[in-house]
C-alpha cells in the first residue's frame, strides 16, 4: 500500500511515471523493508548488552557487514562498468569490439583485424557479441559480470581459508580498488580480464597449497590453466607462473617438507599454462595466422618496448603518485606480511595462543610467501612496462588482496580475542584507516559516476561516434567497406561496416618503430587495390594526409591518389567524411620497395 501511494504521488507531481522513477521507488521501498526486517532496535540492544561479550558483538557486526557487502560490492562494480562505458578515450574498447565483429563476419585475427596483443580479447569479444546480438552494451554487462565473479571467487577462497568476516572486509576493499576509473577497471580491456584470470588462478593455488591429499594436484593444474588464459589477454599475466617457480625455489631451499609435493604442484601449474598456450598456437596455425601473430605479439612489442619505453621502476615519484589510490590496501598487505614473519612461534598465554592461531597464521606461511613473491614480480612487470599507464597495476591487485586478507584477519582477530586495550586500539586503527584511505575511494566512484552522467547529457565522445556511424550508413551499403584515418574504431562499430584494411587505425605507426613504414605501405596498397566506399578522417589526419603522411609516416603519392579518388561530402563534429569518386578507376598496384612486416620477420629468421 505504501508503494502504491508513493507511485501515485510521483504521478501527480511529474505527470507520468518513467521507468527510472519506478526503479528508484522500488529500491527505496526494498531498503526500507530491509531495515525494518533487520530491526535496528534489536541491533542496538545487542550492542548495548554485549560490551563485556565481544564475541556476540562481533557476530552481530559480521552479519551487518556481510549484508552490506552483498549490496555494496555489485553496486560499485556495476557503477564502475557504466562509468567506463560512458567516459571518453575508450578507443581500445571499440577496437576489441571491431575485431570481435570481424571474426563473427568470417575474418581471422591478425589477418583481417590486427592488434599487438594476444588474441584473447578478440576471441572473447566475438563470443560476447554472438551471444548478445552484437550489442555494445553486452560488452559492458560482461565486464561487470566478470568483475563481480572475480571478487566473489576471491572472497570465497578467503572465507574457506580464514573466516567469513575476513572475506567480507576483503571483498569490499577489492571492489573499491577495481572500481576506480583511474585504473581503467571493469571495462573491455586486456589488463582487466587478465586480472580476472589471476583471481581464479589464486583461488586454485591456495586450494592446492591447503590440500593435503592428491586432489591438490588437480587444483594446481587448474591454476596453470587459468594463468594460461590470462596470458591470452595480456603478456604480463606470466607474473603468476614466474612467482610459482620462485616461491617453489624458496620453499625447496628454506621450507620444511613436503618439498616433493610443492615441486609437483609447481610443475603441474606450468603444465596447465603450457596446455593453454599450445592450444592457442595450434588454433592460430590452423587459421594460417601464426606467423602474423608472432610478429604482432612478440616482434612488434619487443621493438616497441626497446624504442619507446623509459625505466619507470626507478621513477619513485611517478610510481608513488600512481599507487596513491591503493596505498591503504598496500599498507594492509604489508601488515599481513610483517605480522606473519615477525611474530614469534610460541605463545605463553591463552589469549596470545588464540590470537596467533586465528590472526597470524590465517592464510598460512606458504600462502603468504607465494603471494608476497607474486606481488613483487607483478610490481616489477608493471614498473618496467612502456608508457607506465595506471592500468598496468592490475597485475598487483589479486596478490595484494590476499595479503590484505591476512592483514584484515590479524586486525579482526585482535578486535575479538585481544586484551581490552588491544581490542580498542585495533578498532580505532581500523576506523582511522578506513576514513583516511578507503572513504576517498568511495567518493571517487561517486564523482566518476557524476562526471559520466554529464558526458551522457552532453555531446559525449560516444554520441559523436554514433553520429558519424549513422552518417556513414547513409553514404554506404551494408556490404561496403570503409576506413578511418585515425584511432576511432568506434565508427566501425556504430556504422556496422568492415574495415578495408586489417590495421583499423594509424595509431601504431610510430616513427621510432622500424616496422611502421612497412605497415604504412601495406595500408596504402590495400586502399589502392580495393578503395573503400567511405573514408573518415579526423581533421588533424586530413592535414597530415596533405603532406603525404599516414599518421607520422611519409608515404609518397598518398595525397595525390587520395585527391583523385575521393571527394569531401560532409563534416560531422570533428570528423571529415570522404566518398569515393564514382568514375574513379582503380590504380594498378605500385611496386613496394619495403616488404610487409611478416616477410620482413621471415627474412630475419
Amino acid at each position: 500500500m505504501r508503494l502504491r501511494r508513493a507511485i501515485k504521488l510521483q504521478r501527480e507531481k511529474a505527470g507520468c511515471v518513467d521507468s527510472i522513477s519506478v526503479c528508484c521507488l522500488l529500491c527505496g521501498h526494498s531498503c526500507t523493508m530491509l531495515v525494518y526486517r533487520v530491526n535496528l532496535r534489536y541491533i542496538l540492544m545487542t550492542m548495548r548488552y554485549s560490551r563485556d561479550n565481544p564475541n556476540k558483538l562481533f557476530k552481530t557486526t559480521e552479519r551487518i557487514a556481510f549484508g552490506l557487502a552483498v549490496l555494496l560490492v555489485p553496486t560499485m562494480i556495476a557503477l564502475a562498468g557504466w562509468t567506463s562505458q560512458e567516459s571518453p578515450n575508450r578507443v581500445d574498447r571499440y577496437l576489441f569490439e571491431q575485431m570481435g565483429e570481424t571474426i563473427l563476419d568470417g575474418g581471422v585475427v591478425y589477418l583481417d583485424c590486427w592488434d599487438n596483443k594476444p588474441p584473447g580479447m578478440a576471441w572473447l569479444n566475438a563470443a560476447i557479441l554472438s551471444v548478445g546480438d552484437r550489442s555494445t552494451f553486452a560488452i559492458t554487462v560482461a565486464a561487470i559480470w566478470f568483475g563481480v565473479l572475480a571478487v566473489a571467487t576471491t572472497g570465497y577462497g578467503i572465507a574457506r581459508t580464514t573466516r567469513r568476516s575476513v572475506a567480507t572486509a576483503s571483498c569490499i576493499i577489492f571492489a573499491l580498488v577495481i572500481s576506480q576509473r583511474y585504473f581503467d577497471a571493469v571495462t573491455n580491456g586486456t589488463e582487466f580480464y587478465a586480472m580476472v584470470a589471476d583471481a581464479f588462478a589464486a583461488f586454485f593455488v591456495v586450494t592446492a597449497i591447503k590440500r593435503r591429499t592428491g586432489r591438490g594436484m588437480w587444483y594446481a593444474l587448474f591454476a596453470g590453466i587459468a594463468w594460461g588464459i590470462g596470458g591470452m589477454f595480456k603478456q604480463t599475466a606470466i607474473a603468476g607462473p614466474v612467482a610459482v617457480m620462485l616461491a617453489t625455489l624458496i620453499g625447496l631451499i628454506l621450507g620444511p617438507a613436503p618439498r616433493m609435493r610443492w615441486l609437483m604442484q609447481a610443475m603441474l601449474a606450468m603444465l596447465g599454462a603450457l596446455i593453454v598456450f599450445d592450444l592457442m598456437v595450434a588454433l592460430l596455425h590452423l587459421q594460417g595466422a601464426l606467423q602474423d601473430a608472432y610478429h604482432a605479439v612478440v616482434g612488434f612489442n619487443l621493438v616497441s618496448h626497446g624504442q619507446t619505453h623509459t625505466v619507470g621502476l626507478f621513477n619513485v615519484g611517478r610510481v608513488l603518485e600512481q599507487l596513491r589510490p591503493i596505498n591503504g590496501a598496500l599498507l594492509l598487505s604489508l601488515l599481513g606480511l610483517m605480522i606473519t614473519f615477525l611474530t614469534p612461534g610460541k605463545a605463553h598465554t591463552n589469549v596470545q595462543r588464540k590470537l596467533m592461531d586465528t590472526g597470524v597464521y590465517g592464510l598460512g606461511r606458504p600462502v603468504v610467501v607465494f603471494m608476497g613473491v607474486w606481488l613483487v614480480v607483478g610490481f616489477y612487470f608493471a614498473g618496467v612496462g612502456p608508457n607506465h599507464m595506471p592500468r598496468y597495476w592490475h597485475g598487483l591487485f589479486v596478490p595484494m588482496m590476499w595479503l590484505v586478507a591476512q592483514g584484515v584477519n590479524f586486525v579482526l582477530s585482535t578486535c575479538r580475542h585481544g586484551m581490552r586495550h588491544q581490542r580498542w586500539t585495533a578498532i580505532a586503527g581500523a576506523a582511522t584507516l578506513a576514513m583516511i584511505y578507503f572513504a576517498p575511494l568511495l567518493k571517487n566512484i561517486h564523482d566518476d559516476a557524476l562526471i559520466a552522467h554529464g558526458y551522457v547529457k552532453e555531446n559525449s565522445e560516444r554520441k559523436k561516434l554514433q553520429a558519424v556511424g549513422q552518417r556513414v550508413q547513409e553514404l554506404s551499403e551494408p556490404n561496403d567497406r570503409i576506413y578511418v584515418l585515425g584511432y576511432s574504431a568506434g565508427i566501425y562499430r556504430f556504422s556496422a561496416r568492415r574495415a578495408a584494411c586489417r590495421y583499423a587505425g594509424v595509431d601504431k605507426l610510430i616513427p621510432s618503430i622500424e616496422f611502421a613504414p612497412a605497415m604504412a605501405d601495406e595500408i596504402y596498397e590495400t586502399l589502392r587495390e580495393s578503395p573503400p566506399a567511405v573514408i573518415v578522417a579526423e581533421k588533424k589526419s586530413v592535414s597530415a594526409l596533405a603532406d603525404d603522411h599516414l599518421g607520422n609516416i611519409h608515404v609518397p603519392g598518398m595525397a595525390s591518389w587520395f585527391n583523385r579518388a575521393y571527394t569531401q561530402v560532409d563534416e560531422v563534429n570533428t570528423y571529415v567524411l570522404f566518398e569515393r569518386t564514382r568514375h574513379f578507376q582503380k590504380a594498378p598496384p605500385a611496386r613496394v620497395d619495403r616488404v610487409v612486416p611478416v616477410e620482413q620477420d621471415r627474412g630475419r629468421n
